[in-house]
């Protein structure tokens, strides 16, 4: 960034601390994406015993939602990256327990409202002899035991472990081991936890043996409660194996599916059958009369379906949106994509580190972790699913998003491979296409371009020119556009450049265009460039950013150790003009090579950061929302960091405000509810104090203004 910096090493790390670093605060606003758990029967998720709430597990968080309002009431941050199962405590209804891969079981107070939430930490290990092996599923809980799976991961689906059932004496701590299954393939756990089947490598069902035939490998296992054995395929009919010893029934297939089925389940009362895998559509199987129901066209593929017991007549779906990178979806919660796999990429850096860790630079990030990020203020709207000869259309990847300032009109660039009829020709070939929608309750496409060139830069128009309903765009080859609803204007000369930049001063008189080291100033209203108003080339590198900032020109470049997608990480507050600026860097703790960020925030005219804060994960996205900055991490987390000052005064100005006005219009009510008492009592005083008004304030988190509101009237009557 040119305007406060003059080298990698000074804007990275300048041993100055600001000083009103206090008057800052970095949260976190959500935690990460829904766990994934391979050998457990539930989809991180689980039901109250009242059934009136969920408990979801994210890798860095336990989030608790009501489920008649479908809100987020309460959450509790913890680290669940290693989480094998999670279960409702049968002994108390307010803890649940969490059993991670490493054999710790940790009891959390999910409903009170405690200063600790974590109640006791156990250990199943401490008590075994020899080597350990990791947890991996929770058959059932009891008042007095646990029963355990346990056995070693298994690094291809498929490959066949053994597999230990283990008894854990709740008051003892020890751990038993009860049954050895060797080479199992997959398992279940009826709804009643009073079975378990294996499938082993040679196509049994252990403990009765029940042999099928073998027509395609398995993929998935369910097992009901009256011992009915449902086994998934990769080619896609179901096998029905019924147990029991006598029972006279035949086996038979149930076909629908023709790709793998990843997620099987029968319902508490034996009579359904739900299925699901990669046609993103649900499956109903009435067992009897063998009829269908479906629910089609998901937001990804069905990795995992489950039923609690406690509130059997929901269902749980976990929703792999990106194969790619493993994102999951519950609730219908979305993940970012990034351009590079963390895992994959990091591991080469780590290679590199240990290879030549002397000359290994922490500062320079080797990947571009990035992401597209844009917060809209209205909704939010999810693609849907293909199936069967759908899945032959191909879905465009969005490249570019912006929004315009009122919400109404979104911009997408887009790039999408050419259909098998298109393809004849023009094999593997890439289009691209520019793309408006318009708000009117739900999106519209309301036209589209078709753009020939691979690279485009966008930004939205400010506010003063015609009321900020246009986009600015800028291709590889140096054309720019404006786009308008009604009256586009046509591209300047292009010019011969990769890099581009685009920036609009708040008042319309000025576009800034950069390409590679070299900065442009265009009279936005006759759209050519003012050549008497040169800036020079003060950076030395590649420009990536351009932003505006009162008078001044905010220049981020390719010399401050940032990589291509380095414009996601810089975000301005134009209300307070200030910059915020996040830097990625390498950081090696406990021999592990992780990626770490600091977040800057600068004034335009000083060198010094007015806020240094640090972030345990990388940032792939900041924006500037509402006096504040949010940002998405590598973990797929929100946070914001936002000024403690102004909060502190908007939330007593606030609650005061909203507390006066609850007042008068509970004591309106009051009065009105008068009107048909006794007239003895119509005029009866009642004293109130502050003990009064004590009990309305108790557990009110997660409570409506509404509710709030019926409270103060009960007092007040």
């Amino acid at each position: 960034m040119t305007s406060f910096c003059t080298s990698g090493e000074a804007i990275l790390f300048t041993l100055i601390m600001p000083s009103a670093i206090s008057e800052w605060s970095l949260s976190m606003a959500t935690g990460g994406k829904p766990l994934y758990l391979p050998c457990s029967q539930t989809t991180a998720s689980v039901y109250s015993q009242d059934g009136r709430y969920v408990i979801i597990a994210l890798t860095h968080q336990l989030r608790v939602y009501f489920i008649s309002t479908r809100q987020c009431i309460k959450t509790i941050d913890l680290d669940l990256h290693d989480l094998a199962d999670l279960k409702i405590d049968v002994t108390n209804g307010n803890q649940v327990l969490l059993f991670k891969t490493s054999g710790e079981i940790l009891t959390v107070n999910w409903k009170d409202k405690v200063s600790q939430p974590i109640i006791s930490t156990i250990d199943i290990n401490k008590t075994q002899s020899g080597t350990s092996l990791p947890l991996l599923s929770v058959i059932s809980v009891k008042h007095l035991f646990f029963i355990i799976v346990t056995g070693r991961k298994e690094k291809k689906k498929g490959t066949p472990h053994t597999r230990y059932i283990n008894y854990f004496d709740r008051n003892s701590e020890s751990l038993v081991p009860i049954i050895e299954v060797a080479n199992s393939i997959n398992f279940a756990t009826s709804l009643d936890n009073t079975k378990i089947a294996f499938i082993t490598s040679d196509n049994d069902i252990v403990k009765e043996t029940i042999p099928f035939v073998y027509r395609s490998p398995v993929t998935s296992i369910a097992v009901s409660n009256d011992s009915m054995i449902a086994i998934g395929t990769s080619a896609g009919p179901i096998q029905i194996v019924y147990g029991g010893l006598t029972t006279p029934k035949p086996q038979r297939v149930l076909k629908w599916h023709l790709d793998q089925v990843k997620g099987l389940m029968f319902t508490a009362d034996n009579n359904y059958l739900l299925s699901g895998g990669m046609e993103k559509v649900l499956v109903f199987w009435q067992l009897e009369t063998e009829k269908k129901q479906f629910l089609p066209r998901l937001n990804g593929v069905i990795d995992k379906i489950s039923i609690d017991n406690y509130k059997n007549d929901y269902i749980s779906l976990q929703l792999n949106v990106d194969p790619l990178d493993n994102n999951y979806e519950i609730w219908c919660y979305q993940q970012p994509k990034f351009a590079y796999n963390i895992a994959t990429t990091l591991s080469k850096t780590k290679k590199k580190f240990i290879k030549s860790s002397s000359d290994f630079d922490k500062f320079k990030i080797r990947y571009d972790y990035t992401s597209q990020f844009e917060i809209h203020p209205k909704t939010k709207i999810l693609g849907v699913g293909k199936v069967r000869s759908e899945t032959k259309l191909l879905d465009p990847s969005v490249t570019l998003l912006k929004f315009t300032h009122d919400g109404e009109w979104m911009c997408t660039f887009d790039e999408f491979t050419n259909t098998e009829v298109d393809s004849l020709l023009l094999k593997n070939e890439k289009q691209y296409a520019l793309k408006f929608w318009k708000y009117v309750g739900h999106k519209e496409n309301a036209t589209s371009g078709i753009n020939n060139n691979n690279k485009t830069a966008m930004i939205p128009a400010p506010t003063s020119y015609f009321n900020g309903l246009a986009f600015l765009t800028a291709d590889d080859k140096g054309g720019l556009r404006i786009w308008r609803p009604v009256y586009p204007k046509n591209n300047i000369k292009p010019l011969q450049q990769d890099a581009v930049a685009l920036s609009w001063s708040d008042d319309n008189s000025l576009i800034f265009l950069a390409h590679e080291c070299s900065i442009l100033t265009i009279d936005s209203k006759s759209f050519e460039e003012i050549p008497d108003f040169k800036i020079p080339s003060l950076s030395g590198s590649r420009v990536r950013s351009l932003n505006m900032v009162n008078n001044n020109l905010i220049v981020l470049v390719a010399k401050v150790n940032t990589t291509i997608g380095a414009k996601n990480l810089i975000a301005i507050d134009p209300i307070k003009r200030l910059i915020c600026l996040a830097l990625n860097y390498y950081s090696e703790e406990n021999n592990t090579l992780s990626i770490k960020s600091k977040i800057l925030i600068f004034k335009p005219n000083q060198l010094k950061p007015i806020c240094v804060q640090l972030h345990e994960q990388g940032v792939s996205s900041i924006r500037y929302f509402n006096s504040s900055f949010v940002f998405v991490d590598l973990d797929c987390r929100v946070g914001t960091i936002y000024s403690n000052e102004e909060i502190t005064e908007t939330i007593e100005l606030g609650l005061t405000q909203e507390i006066n006005n609850m007042l008068i219009a509970a004591q309106a009510t009051a009065d009105e509810g008068e009107m048909d008492i006794d007239n003895s009592m119509a005029y009866a005083a009642k004293v109130v104090d502050l003990h009064t008004f004590q009990p309305i304030f108790q557990n009110i988190e997660g409570v409506q203004v509404e509710s709030l509101f019926e409270r103060i009237v009960n007092v007040l009557k």
